[in-house]
């Protein structure tokens, strides 16, 4: 995800789930504002989570755009999991509904 950088404190909001009941074991979910690890936690599959996390300015850099990279540690191939009956062979990480940036 890119944004035009504030330069000032924001507040991001992520709202996703692990739509693979069938997985075993939750995911660890990964936040970064280029280099920096911004929020970290554990999602566990078929439950929809909105995550609100506070970035300070500095975090942001000096850039005129920030990129925050979202991932996950175990993707999954859709078709490979019966239960969501999906002919999809993309190897996919999480699924996200929404995701924006907000000045706080």
């Amino acid at each position: 995800m890119s944004f035009s950088n504030p330069e000032r404190n924001v507040r991001f909001y992520l709202q996703l789930d692990q739509p693979a009941a069938d997985l075993v074991e939750p995911q660890q979910v990964e936040v970064r504002a280029g280099a920096e690890v911004i929020d970290r936690f554990v999602l566990p599959p078929a439950k929809m989570e909105l995550r609100r996390v506070d970035i300070p300015a500095s975090a942001l850099g000096g850039a005129e755009t920030v990129d925050l990279t979202i991932s996950a540690d175990r993707p999954f191939v859709p078709a490979s999991v019966p239960a969501l009956e999906s002919g999809d062979s993309r190897e996919l990480g999480v699924r996200v509904f929404r995701a924006f940036v907000q000045p706080s």
